[in-house]
């Protein structure tokens, strides 16, 4: 088995403030897509199971990460 490193999010923006962030950007699908993934990150979930909840590949996932 190969042993993953799970790299670290950093919380640069409140919970609160991205899900109004959200909220308010319903007309652009593209960056409403990006902030859900971020707030999956938030909620603790790894990368790969971001990717997966928003259906995407995982270099896509890598990229927004970074």
């Amino acid at each position: 088995m190969v042993n993953k490193i799970q790299k670290r999010v950093e919380i640069h923006v409140k919970k609160s403030k991205l899900t109004k962030w959200i909220n308010s950007n319903k007309t652009n699908p593209d960056v409403v897509k990006k902030l859900l993934f971020i707030r999956y990150l938030y909620n603790d979930k790894t990368v790969e199971e971001a990717n997966e909840l928003m259906e995407i590949s995982l270099s896509t996932g890598h990229r927004w990460f970074r």
